[in-house]
């Protein structure tokens, strides 16, 4: 897709009001994501938030109960906070009600930012085969708030900061809410098995709905540097960080603030 400008998107939100975000968001459900580039914000704490708002009530994380937090690659991050991200997931499906967008503001990045992947879970679940279709429709997917078993060797399960909930299931299939087309769901991060599926045979349904899922030919990918912008269609998309490198040198240190909507 064609990113949009700084300029475009305070146009659209700040002076255009409810049609102006009804324009932002249609175009989040018609790619998935949507790439924002030479946005400079006075205040970027403050701005993001005055931003997210314009779609929808803020989750507060942490310690601090705040909306707006800073992830960074310092050097001197602890070992068990390190590449928590990476793994196919989606913000929050541990919990009863996933986010619906995630903003992710780049203030700091490499000189070759790592990407950040997506994968659409609704040309996913179209170009399964119809009996496939027909028998993950009805399925519940069990999660857990500590940790998923539909990993690959690839993906690192990083658990840091996961609020304590009480362990609960989604649909494994549904209908987006923004667009009314069924898609596949909740089937990667804290997913764990199937409801009434013994744990073995769930896992691996999880595991091969997520290789379809997370083929090349479903997947997108932005680097976010100073200045950029990044807004996900939480719902329908699965996305995963990459690998980093926790550095304090020039050209390699990263700085990224993020919210996220209900």
């Amino acid at each position: 897709m064609v990113p949009m400008s700084g300029t475009a998107l305070n146009e659209l939100i700040f002076s255009r009001g409810e049609a102006g975000v009804a324009e932002v968001v249609r175009l989040i459900f018609a790619h998935g994501h949507l790439e924002v580039r030479s946005l400079d914000l006075d205040d970027p704490r403050r701005d993001l938030v005055r931003i997210g708002e314009a779609f929808g009530e803020l989750v507060n994380y942490g310690s601090n109960d705040e909306p707006c937090i800073e992830l960074t690659n310092r050097a001197e991050t602890p070992a068990a906070e390190r590449n928590s991200a990476v793994e196919w997931h989606q913000d929050d499906i541990h919990t009863e009600a996933p986010v619906r967008f995630t903003l992710l503001y780049g203030i700091e990045a490499p000189t070759d930012p790592p990407p950040t992947r997506f994968a659409d879970l609704t040309r996913a679940y179209a170009d399964l085969d119809p009996s496939v279709r027909d028998a993950v429709r009805d399925l519940r997917v069990r999660h857990d708030p500590l940790g998923g078993n539909v990993g690959t060797a690839e993906e690192s399960f990083g658990r840091y900061g996961h609020q304590a909930v009480a362990k609960l299931s989604h649909p494994l299939t549904r209908r987006h809410p923004g667009t009314g087309l069924r898609q596949l769901f909740a089937l990667a991060g804290t997913a764990t098995g199937i409801v009434g599926m013994p744990d073995g045979d769930g896992q691996r349904l999880l595991k091969s709905l997520k290789a379809h899922a997370t083929e090349r030919t479903y997947q997108a990918s932005v680097q976010v540097r100073p200045g950029t912008l990044l807004i996900w269609d939480n719902i329908g998309q699965l996305h995963t960080g990459s690998t980093m490198q926790y550095s304090n040198e020039d050209g390699e240190r990263r700085r990224v603030l993020r919210v996220s909507v209900h």
